[in-house]
């Protein structure tokens, strides 16, 4: 019976164990009926600090407000996704069919930046290009970029340049490492690239595997075209509660 006893004594601790490291958890931020905690907002400034370093350089209550729209953003997008985006996955799979076995890549940054009336193009762009200078791409993609990429510095990741669009290519095919490009019109936004580096690849194409990447990329894509008009419209329907 003592046995059975202190069994289930220490079944209860080890139940009750994760409840007392985390009784100081409370709600955040209501995203209808889905909650952020302040514990998700801690594990989202790890995720984000570890992905990009140069964080640590912003003010703690900076990196709060970063993380938490992050979390907001991720949850809303993830939803309109699903109901908006239909991407033609056949026209994807041609284009892997066409790929080169020796690629040319790009490891790309990106600030995209929306403007609301023509007049503030200049302002704005000055702005960016100032904070560039001071604090540097990645930390100014944090505060000023309105793409989802924007939480983790402005990095893209190595794009292919098959995938890039003929106007993006043509502004960026003969810069060097280190380079900007000027703000190219993307559909209602600007975008501002930085190249990263600069390799190629000779590659066995693993068409499962591309074409995840494709879909990634074509999604953000979308996304970015209209993003901050779709994206304002879309978050007037969610009810967003901050405690």
């Amino acid at each position: 019976m003592q046995r059975k006893l202190k069994f289930l004594v220490v079944l209860s601790l080890f139940y009750y164990l994760p409840l007392f490291a985390h009784s100081s958890v409370y709600i955040s931020v209501k995203v209808n009926q889905e909650i952020i905690t302040n514990y998700d907002i801690k594990k989202e400034i790890k995720y984000l600090i570890i992905i990009n370093p140069s964080l640590k350089e912003i003010k703690k209550e900076k990196v709060e407000n970063i993380a938490k729209n992050s979390l907001i953003n991720e949850k809303i997008k993830k939803n309109e996704i699903k109901k908006y985006f239909d991407l033609d996955k056949e026209n994807l799979l041609r284009k892997i069919d066409k790929l080169n076995l020796v690629r040319k890549k790009y490891l790309l940054s990106e600030i995209v930046f929306k403007i609301s009336q023509k007049n503030d193009f200049i302002k704005i762009k000055d702005e960016i290009n100032s904070s560039i200078q001071e604090i540097g791409f990645n930390n100014t993609a944090n505060i000023y970029s309105i793409s989802e990429s924007s939480k983790i510095g402005g990095k893209l990741g190595w794009i292919y340049e098959n995938s890039l669009s003929e106007k993006i290519l043509e502004q960026i095919k003969d810069l060097k490492i280190g380079d900007l490009t000027n703000p190219i019109r993307v559909g209602n936004n600007f975008i501002i690239l930085k190249i990263e580096e600069i390799g190629s690849d000779e590659i066995i194409v693993n068409k499962d595997v591309e074409l995840e990447k494709m879909i990634k990329f074509e999604t953000n894509k979308q996304l970015n075209q209209f993003s901050k008009v779709f994206f304002d419209k879309s978050k007037i329907s969610y009810t967003i509660d901050e405690k």
